[in-house]
This record gives structure tokens, sequence and C-alpha cells, in this order.
């Protein structure tokens, strides 16, 4: 695993834009609503660990974890590498060094939406929209 700085942390964010980067954060609901990295969704470190699979949808692309400071994500990142993503991050300081850094925070709870969803949700074509029941009456013999 990886430790970024504040600036490494503002890399991955900008590379958002042109691929699949998860930035997830690992303190508990209350922590995370008071004050989070913009951008960062919201999955306490062991339920990260065990729906790995709608943490990170895409698998192989590069995944940074925050907390307060640095244990939370770290221990989260090592079960990360251990299950075998390899491009694995942990914010070094972790939301404290942002804030101290002089960064923004965003309250409440935020849901990102994947990178490319809008584009995938535009090729998807509706066929049928009736019920089976319904489509012997408007079926040709």
């Amino acid at each position: 695993m990886h430790y970024l700085d504040i600036a490494g942390v503002q890399t991955m964010m900008a590379r958002r834009t042109q691929e699949t980067v998860y930035l997830v954060d690992v303190r508990t609901q209350a922590e995370f609503s008071a004050g989070h990295i913009p951008g960062f969704r919201w999955f306490p470190g062991g339920q990260a660990v065990q729906r790995s699979d709608e943490v990170a949808m895409v698998h192989n692309c590069p995944i940074v974890f925050t907390c307060d400071r640095l244990a939370r994500a770290t221990i989260t990142a090592s079960w990360y590498r251990q299950m075998g993503f390899r491009d694995v991050y942990v914010v070094q300081g972790g939301t404290e060094a942002w804030a101290a850094s002089g960064q923004p925070l965003e309250a409440g709870l935020t849901e990102a939406p994947p990178y490319g969803i809008a584009a995938a949700r535009k090729q998807v074509q509706l066929l049928e929209n009736r019920c089976s029941c319904s489509h012997h009456k408007f079926s040709r013999p």
C-alpha cells in the first residue's frame, strides 16, 4: 500500500475525471457526517472489507482510504491488499491532515456516482415495458 500526502490526494481526485478512482472514508457515520473530504464515500472499515464488491465495483482501479488520522484506513487498506487489490492508498494523516492544510470539508452523507455511470445510462435501451402476463395479448401469431 502507498501513502498519499495532500497533493497526492488532489492528484487522485483529479484523475476521477478520466478514470475510475475509489475514494473511501472508513470512519463512523457520525464522524463522516460531521465533515469529510469532498468526493469520498462512506463505508465504515469493517463493512468496507465485507462489502468490497460494492466499494470497488471495477477491480484494479486505484482505491484511496481515509479515516481521522491513519489507523483505520491503514487496517482497511491492508485487508484490501491481502484480498488482491494492487492499487491501494491511504491518506497520510487522514481527514485531520486534509483540514489542517486548509482544504475544505463537506458535511452530511453524500453519494458520488461511479465514473462513467452517466454515459452508461445513456446507452441503455428499453425494449419491453409490459409484464410478461400481458405479452400474449399483443404478440403476433
